[in-house]
C-alpha cells in the first residue's frame, strides 16, 4: 500500500521541511498553500523529481469549508488510490 501525506504551508520553512521529510521516506505529497502557484510549480514539481514521489500541490483558502472539501474530494479521485 502507498503511503500519502497533506501537508499545509508547505511552500516555506517547517511545512516545507515536513514536505521533504515524507517525500525522502516515499509518501506521496498532498501540498496546500495560499500560494497556489508557488506549491504547484516549485514544491510539488521540485519534491517529485528530487525523490521520485507523486506530488500534488493546491492552492488553499484554509478558512473555506467548500475549498477545503473540494480538494479533499480531488486527493480522494487521484489515480494512484485506484
Amino acid at each position: 500500500m502507498e503511503k500519502s501525506v497533506f501537508i499545509t504551508g508547505a511552500t516555506v520553512n517547517t511545512g516545507l521541511g515536513i514536505a521533504e521529510k515524507f517525500a525522502k521516506e516515499g509518501y506521496n505529497l498532498f501540498l496546500g498553500s495560499r500560494n497556489a502557484e508557488k506549491c504547484r510549480k516549485k514544491s510539488a514539481k521540485e519534491l517529485s523529481e528530487k525523490y521520485g514521489v507523486y506530488a500534488k500541490g493546491y492552492g488553499m483558502k484554509i478558512f473555506d469549508e467548500e475549498n477545503t472539501k473540494e480538494i479533499f474530494t480531488d486527493i480522494k479521485n487521484q489515480r494512484i488510490f485506484s
